[in-house]
Protein backbone atom coordinates (compact mmCIF):
# COMPACT_ATOMS: atom_id res chain seq x y z
CA UNK A 1 0.00 0.00 0.00
CA UNK A 2 2.95 2.36 1.33
CA UNK A 3 4.60 2.36 -2.83
CA UNK A 4 1.45 2.52 -4.58
CA UNK A 5 0.78 5.87 -2.33
CA UNK A 6 4.75 6.71 -2.97
CA UNK A 7 4.78 5.92 -7.02
CA UNK A 8 0.72 7.25 -7.11
CA UNK A 9 2.74 10.49 -5.65
CA UNK A 10 5.24 11.49 -8.13
CA UNK A 11 2.72 9.91 -10.71
CA UNK A 12 0.50 12.82 -9.34
CA UNK A 13 3.21 15.40 -8.99
CA UNK A 14 4.88 15.02 -12.33
CA UNK A 15 1.48 15.35 -14.02
CA UNK A 16 0.71 18.65 -12.64
CA UNK A 17 4.26 19.81 -12.93
CA UNK A 18 3.84 18.64 -16.97
CA UNK A 19 0.13 20.67 -16.47
CA UNK A 20 2.03 23.42 -15.25
CA UNK A 21 4.64 24.35 -17.53
CA UNK A 22 2.33 23.85 -20.41
CA UNK A 23 -0.62 26.41 -18.90
CA UNK A 24 2.69 28.86 -18.29
CA UNK A 25 4.30 27.94 -22.25
CA UNK A 26 0.99 28.71 -23.23
CA UNK A 27 0.25 32.15 -21.44
CA UNK A 28 3.64 33.27 -22.00
CA UNK A 29 3.74 32.89 -25.99
CA UNK A 30 -0.27 34.44 -26.02
CA UNK A 31 1.54 37.77 -24.13
CA UNK A 32 4.26 37.62 -26.79
CA UNK A 33 7.39 36.89 -24.64
CA UNK A 34 8.94 34.55 -27.11
CA UNK A 35 12.47 33.89 -25.38
CA UNK A 36 10.60 32.91 -21.98
CA UNK A 37 8.15 30.42 -24.04
CA UNK A 38 11.20 28.57 -25.73
CA UNK A 39 12.78 28.59 -22.08
CA UNK A 40 9.32 27.00 -20.70
CA UNK A 41 9.18 24.74 -23.40
CA UNK A 42 12.67 23.58 -23.00
CA UNK A 43 11.53 23.19 -19.18
CA UNK A 44 8.61 21.29 -20.33
CA UNK A 45 10.01 18.48 -22.14
CA UNK A 46 12.34 17.02 -19.19
CA UNK A 47 9.05 16.69 -17.63
CA UNK A 48 7.56 15.08 -20.14
CA UNK A 49 9.54 15.12 -23.45
CA UNK A 50 6.63 13.30 -25.20
CA UNK A 51 3.92 16.24 -25.06
CA UNK A 52 2.03 17.43 -28.16
CA UNK A 53 1.28 20.08 -26.11
CA UNK A 54 4.72 21.31 -25.39
CA UNK A 55 5.33 20.53 -29.44
CA UNK A 56 2.34 22.56 -30.60
CA UNK A 57 3.58 25.51 -28.58
CA UNK A 58 7.32 25.08 -29.88
CA UNK A 59 5.90 25.43 -33.31
CA UNK A 60 3.72 28.38 -32.42
CA UNK A 61 6.74 30.07 -30.90
CA UNK A 62 8.72 29.70 -34.24
CA UNK A 63 5.81 30.59 -36.64
CA UNK A 64 4.78 33.58 -34.45
CA UNK A 65 8.92 35.09 -34.77
CA UNK A 66 8.25 33.99 -38.54
CA UNK A 67 10.83 31.33 -38.12
CA UNK A 68 8.09 28.85 -40.25
CA UNK A 69 11.03 25.85 -41.27
CA UNK A 70 12.01 25.60 -37.40
CA UNK A 71 8.06 25.27 -37.11
CA UNK A 72 7.95 21.99 -38.75
CA UNK A 73 9.60 19.94 -37.39
CA UNK A 74 7.48 20.71 -33.58
CA UNK A 75 4.12 20.92 -35.92
CA UNK A 76 5.38 17.09 -37.26
CA UNK A 77 6.43 15.38 -33.70
CA UNK A 78 3.21 17.43 -32.17
CA UNK A 79 0.75 15.61 -34.92
CA UNK A 80 2.90 12.14 -34.55
CA UNK A 81 1.87 12.12 -30.77
CA UNK A 82 -2.27 13.41 -31.11
CA UNK A 83 -2.52 12.92 -34.90
CA UNK A 84 -6.40 13.75 -33.89
CA UNK A 85 -5.41 18.03 -33.18
CA UNK A 86 -6.50 19.47 -36.01
CA UNK A 87 -4.90 22.85 -34.98
CA UNK A 88 -1.54 21.53 -35.09
CA UNK A 89 -2.63 19.90 -38.58
CA UNK A 90 -3.28 23.52 -40.43
CA UNK A 91 -0.61 25.56 -38.24
CA UNK A 92 2.02 22.39 -39.87
CA UNK A 93 -0.18 23.15 -43.81
CA UNK A 94 0.23 26.52 -43.30
CA UNK A 95 4.00 26.80 -42.19
CA UNK A 96 4.68 24.58 -44.83
CA UNK A 97 3.31 27.18 -47.33
CA UNK A 98 5.06 29.90 -46.07
CA UNK A 99 8.83 27.99 -46.68
CA UNK A 100 7.39 27.02 -50.42
CA UNK A 101 6.99 23.33 -49.78
CA UNK A 102 3.35 23.46 -51.45
CA UNK A 103 2.93 19.98 -52.43
CA UNK A 104 3.27 19.12 -49.21
CA UNK A 105 0.89 21.34 -47.49
CA UNK A 106 -1.93 20.03 -50.01
CA UNK A 107 -0.98 16.48 -48.61
CA UNK A 108 -1.30 17.92 -45.09
CA UNK A 109 -4.67 20.10 -45.91
CA UNK A 110 -5.87 16.97 -47.88
CA UNK A 111 -5.08 14.94 -44.25
CA UNK A 112 -7.02 17.79 -42.41
CA UNK A 113 -9.93 17.69 -44.50
CA UNK A 114 -10.72 13.83 -44.29
CA UNK A 115 -9.73 14.14 -39.99
CA UNK A 116 -12.15 17.41 -40.39
CA UNK A 117 -15.04 17.87 -43.31
CA UNK A 118 -15.37 21.62 -44.36
CA UNK A 119 -12.40 22.74 -42.44
CA UNK A 120 -12.02 26.13 -43.83
CA UNK A 121 -8.08 26.99 -43.79
CA UNK A 122 -7.94 23.02 -45.26
CA UNK A 123 -10.68 24.19 -48.03
CA UNK A 124 -8.94 27.14 -48.92
CA UNK A 125 -5.08 25.58 -49.12
CA UNK A 126 -6.39 22.98 -51.25
CA UNK A 127 -8.55 25.45 -53.81
CA UNK A 128 -5.78 28.08 -54.03
CA UNK A 129 -3.26 24.76 -54.56
CA UNK A 130 -5.19 22.58 -55.91
CA UNK A 131 -2.23 20.44 -57.91
CA UNK A 132 0.41 21.41 -55.28
CA UNK A 133 1.82 24.03 -57.22
CA UNK A 134 5.97 24.10 -55.75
Amino acid sequence: MGLWISTYGKFAKAIFAFWLVGLLTLNLLSQGMWKNTQTAVEAGFKVNPNSEMLYSALGDHYALVGKYAEAIGPYINANSISPRNVTVLTNLALSLIKVGRKSEALLVAKDLLARDPGNASALEIINKFPSGGN
